[in-house]
């Protein structure tokens, strides 16, 4: 599906007018100097504008979600695409070989580049889901840093025991009930995976990936721990951690690091300026090395009743050397919210400048004079690119001459390695909203032309196959593209063209001749990547609830996720009060993220819930807010929390997740009270926390009410849950942790 959406975006009216940039305004391609070997430019503005793109987001009724999306982007980076004319991504020489892990004999530079910190980021986080899925099995019990609770305790570390969830095959070779050092155990210890390899160690079959023993640490040896025994919050405790090289261990031997009094070094070893940890959670975060030894024992202990702020521990991502971004924009830019996004991330000596008051450029200080001076395209890389982006929205150009330690290195992963290496210049251009006879044209100059034909003929074999492969789509039962979109794809391989000029050789796709009848046999394949999903059986009356509340909790998080806060209880989340738009209840700033954006419309956001235009709107109330027993129009009993040290308090500032300090899993976002306590879903309100007769607020709830917890869970709450338990749930940083409820 991905595919055939990237298909529909590559077609566009053809009577579209070609937009192609003038010699004498090169445009953000007069900051390419000779210091690139590689790159690409985009034309955003362009490509949303493009008639096929117009045209299927109104066919099936789905501009909001693009409009959503482009709201999003600028309010996280201050750009909205739409006003963007161009994006140029440039990759200098040292980039690629940082980026690529391999050292540039060029360079002169002796140092060997750093393991990868997405890669390690993501082992930690496949093994603490391995963990995880070991505790689903085992009565939410973690593993002891020697195993289970049973006879094999002792024999082999909690690494072997969730090798089950990660290598069954190897899992099973074990003799659980042997020691680590058996002479048949002793003979896997150098079969160890992958995801255990950790930077700085050498030695086969050791890691320093780690738990951490000691007393109340989860793997303390004394027995598992249970779930329910972390009270304080999953998301405060730390499962795992990758320790300095000096501290790395035999990957099947029981045991763990011993938690010591004093700052993180003391326990973890020679480690670097930030530790990779990975939380009960699930969670993998970098946190600061220099962090206090109390703040490092309270992330280590589960029960000591005092859980952390990941804002006083988490560092800033680590730096990189970054490709060179150069935005230009049909306005004028937000320079201070730009700037702003950028805060959050540590990029080194990644600098950002405003050479104008509409373009942006940032790149490695290293080369930002050279950039800012030059006026006109320079290099290999800049004269490609000049060519290719005239008359197309997306241009892309490499020279790979002078990078054959990087093709010799990847393309053994490719089944045509022989041919790749044979590459000298690759180019790529796509013709979204043009008058250009192609879709796409790629054409590729080879070191001798008996490559270019090898290349050829191997393209032309690829066109068959995927000819071939769309055409079987068609034919398929339950196809997810309907066959009239299939045919009319596969009809667009009628036409590539793939030719031979000497060392060089050309890929084109051209455009239908028919434009208007292609889009149309389209329709319904694009219509299909929107389409709701099946009927369902009919659910239960407290599974239909259920599902009503967790759609309610996905819309917060949405909404958090665009304007890094929850609306207020009566309004936005602008952290001004007074730009803030108030007078409106919660429920109507959720309304974009429910699919109800036409509905969000309607509403004047300057005027009260009351007023003459928004009161006609109270019938319109959408289903996901309907509740039992509540029969009148318009009426809801799903509140939140208002009052003092209630999440919601007041309208002064808006909360947002980081506040939540007693966890997400241990507090109320709302809940599904009694019908006697529904209101007018417009009105701004909730349900007053004063920390007495907290019960009475849920009204005649009957056996169990719906709590929406703040990290989007649902839990059934029993109407007998204890006052002082209630109470803790509420408030969301009262420091009173809530373990089992």
């Amino acid at each position: 599906m991905r595919y055939l959406l990237l298909l529909c975006l590559l077609m566009s009216n053809m009577s579209s007018c070609a937009r192609g940039q003038s010699d004498k305004d090169p445009g953000v391609l007069k900051y390419v100097t000779d210091d690139y070997l590689a790159g690409a430019v985009i034309r955003p503005a362009r490509v949303l504008e493009s008639d096929v793109v117009t045209r299927m987001l109104k066919a099936v009724d789905r501009k909001h979600w693009l409009e959503i999306a482009m709201l999003k982007m600028k309010v996280v980076h201050g750009l909205d695409p739409r006003d963007i004319e161009e994006i140029a991504i440039l990759l200098d020489r040292k980039t690629i070989f940082r980026r690529a892990r391999i050292s540039d004999p060029e360079s002169g530079e002796t140092e060997k580049p750093s393991i990868n910190p997405t890669q390690l980021m993501n082992q930690v986080r496949i093994v603490g889901l391995a963990v995880l899925n070991y505790a689903s099995q085992n009565r939410s019990a973690f593993p002891d840093n020697d195993g289970g609770d049973n006879d094999n305790k002792g024999n082999l570390s909690w690494r072997v025991h969730v090798l089950q969830f990660l290598d069954p095959g190897l899992y099973y070779q074990f003799q659980l009930d042997e020691p680590w050092d058996s002479e048949h155990n002793k003979t896997l210890i150098q079969k160890m995976p992958d995801v255990f390899e950790t930077p700085g160690v050498t030695d086969a079959g050791k890691t320093s990936l780690h738990v951490i023993v000691g007393k109340n640490t989860i793997f303390s040896g004394d027995g598992p721990i249970r779930m329910r025994q972390v009270t304080d919050g999953t998301a405060n405790t730390i499962m795992t951690v990758i320790a300095g090289a000096d501290k790395a261990d035999i990957w099947t031997k029981p045991g763990g690091i011993p938690l010591r009094k004093g700052p993180p070094t003391v326990t973890l070893g020679k480690i670097d300026t930030r530790i990779l940890m990975g939380r009960c959670d699930g969670a993998v975060h970098w946190f600061a090395a220099d962090m206090n030894a109390d703040t490092f024992r309270r992330l280590v202990v589960y029960n000591d009743g005092e859980p952390i702020v990941d804002s006083d521990v988490r560092p800033p991502p680590h730096a990189e050397r970054l490709p060179t971004l150069i935005v230009r924009s049909r306005n004028n830019l937000d320079r201070d919210a730009i700037s702003a996004s950028l805060k959050r991330f540590s990029f080194g000596d990644y600098v950002l400048a405003f050479p104008d008051a509409q373009t942006m450029v940032a790149a490695p200080s290293d080369l930002l004079p050279r950039v800012l001076k030059s006026q006109r395209p320079q290099g290999n890389l800049g004269v490609e690119l000049q060519k290719l982006v005239a008359d197309n929205d997306i241009a892309i150009s490499a020279d790979l001459r002078t990078l054959k330690p990087i093709t010799d290195r990847f393309a053994g992963n490719l089944p045509m390695a022989g041919i790749v290496q044979h590459i000298d210049q690759l180019n790529l251009a796509v013709d979204i909203s043009g008058k250009g006879p192609y879709l796409h044209d790629i054409h590729a100059v080879m070191q001798t032309e008996t490559a270019a034909v090898q290349l050829s003929a191997l393209m032309t074999g690829l066109v068959q196959m995927q000819k071939a492969q769309i055409r079987s789509v068609a034919n398929t039962p339950d196809s997810p593209i309907p066959a009239g979109a299939a045919i009319a794809l596969a009809e667009l391989y009628d036409h590539v063209e793939v030719m031979v000029e000497g060392k060089t050789v050309y890929y084109r796709m051209n455009k239908p001749r028919d434009v208007d009848s292609f889009l149309e046999q389209l329709k319904p394949a694009f219509a299909k990547l929107f389409k709701a999903p099946k009927a369902r059986p009919p659910m239960t009356p407290r599974n239909r609830n259920r599902n009503r509340v967790k759609y309610i909790g996905l819309a917060f998080h949405n909404y958090h996720i665009v304007y890094n806060a929850f609306p207020r209880y009566n309004g936005d989340a602008n952290p001004n009060p007074d730009n803030a738009k108030l007078g409106l209840s919660w429920r109507v700033h959720l309304l974009p993220f429910m699919d109800q954006s036409a509905l969000y419309r309607e509403f004047n956001l300057n005027e009260p819930w009351d007023s003459e235009t928004n009161k006609i709107l109270v019938e319109k109330m959408p289903d996901v807010f309907k509740t039992p027993g509540v029969e009148e129009s318009g009426l809801t009993s799903i509140h939140v929390f208002i009052g003092e040290d209630a999440p919601f308090g007041d309208d002064k500032k808006p909360l947002r997740i980081r506040d939540i300090t007693d966890g997400t899993s241990s507090t109320l976002l709302a809940v599904q009270a009694g019908p006697d306590t529904a209101e007018v879903w417009t009105k701004p309100g909730g349900l007053k926390f004063t920390g007495k007769n907290s019960r009475q607020l849920l009204g005649n709830i009957g056996e169990t009410f719906i709590g929406l917890l703040a990290d989007g869970s649902i839990r059934h709450l029993s109407h007998m849950i204890d006052e002082g338990v209630l109470n803790n749930l509420i408030q969301h940083n009262d420091g009173n942790v809530v373990g089992e409820f």
